[in-house]
């Protein structure tokens, strides 16, 4: 397989758009480790996949060809997420061992993770790009495994700023800080890069443009009932790498955000019942900016910028 060091920026070509974590070379600054810190601090489960950090025994950091080693005892298994995924439909989870034959990744997926340029761990498991500024952070550090993702490796979350004669739809969401409103999005399916899982479980799952871009016009149909019109100009405007709770050393996500504009038109009518509803600039300035997740609130002013 060719390697293919440089897909952040063929993704994205433009670096003033690039977020935390993104792009070659380019590692997490303090003000986003703090950020980090405080995420994981208020929503990691005690004795639910309990961080590995630089500094725990057995651990020895790898390189490009040298597998890193990773100690048992810090898995995140078991993730009720993953009881929603059919087993074809998902890489198989199995416990960190140590020894001289640790159970393998297949073939076609080790390829591809080298191929990004990613370390990996005796299993053949990718370990996060940013792994050694993350688990040398005593404040964060990661679980290990598949912990709540379906896949090994990196998978796309979109989230979609979709704009229409001056306003803006949303969407809310039920968090532990009460019904809040956000952006339409979330993950990324092998069939929005038109492949099976069956392809996406061998090792085919490179990330494209077109793929993320349907991923935004998948989760706005889902979410809000509203179809993108095919005259709708799309763009990647933001991309970024979090951590929070639900990633781990194997398992992270990196996130899109996607200018939906169907033009200076009328906003088109939304079905009811599905939470959407379209914002205006007042509005949006007033009472809901501040009430938006960081993230979702970077991502939405980066698209109307």
């Amino acid at each position: 397989m060719t390697p293919n060091l440089d897909l952040d920026g063929q993704l994205l070509p433009d670096e003033n758009r690039w977020g935390p974590g993104y792009g070659p070379g380019r590692p997490y600054p303090e003000r986003t480790l703090a950020e980090f810190a405080r995420y994981v601090g208020e929503t990691r489960q005690p004795g639910y996949g309990d961080p590995l950090h630089a500094t725990s025994p057995g651990y020895l950091p790898g390189a490009p060809g040298t597998p890193a080693q990773v100690p048992p005892g810090f898995d995140a298994v078991g993730h009720p997420n993953r009881r929603c995924a059919a087993a074809a439909a998902a890489d198989p989870e199995f416990p960190t061992t140590a020894g001289d034959r640790p159970v393998q990744v297949g073939a076609g997926l080790q390829e591809y993770f080298r191929s990004r340029g990613w370390v990996l761990d005796q299993h053949g498991r990718p370990l996060h790009p940013h792994h050694a500024q993350l688990l040398a952070d005593v404040r964060i550090g990661l679980p290990v495994g598949l912990g709540f993702a379906w896949w090994l490796g990196e998978t796309a979350v979109v989230d979609a700023v979709v704009t229409a004669g001056g306003v803006v739809l949303l969407t809310t969401r039920d968090t532990d800080r009460g019904r809040i409103p956000c952006l339409t999005g979330g993950y990324a399916v092998p069939a929005d890069e038109d492949r099976t899982p069956a392809q996406w479980r061998a090792g085919d799952r490179t990330v494209t443009a077109g793929g993320i871009v349907t991923a935004a016009a998948r989760k706005v149909r889902e979410e809000t009932g509203l179809r993108v019109p095919a005259s709708a100009r799309m763009r990647i405007v933001r991309a970024i790498r979090p951590i929070s709770s639900p990633h781990t050393l194997n398992a992270w996500t990196c996130t899109y955000t996607v200018h939906v504009d169907l033009g200076p038109g009328a906003r088109p009518a939304l079905p009811g019942g599905t939470g959407g509803r379209w914002v205006g600039v007042d509005e949006l300035h007033e009472d809901v900016l501040h009430r938006l997740w960081p993230d979702h609130r970077r991502g939405l002013l980066a698209a109307l910028a």
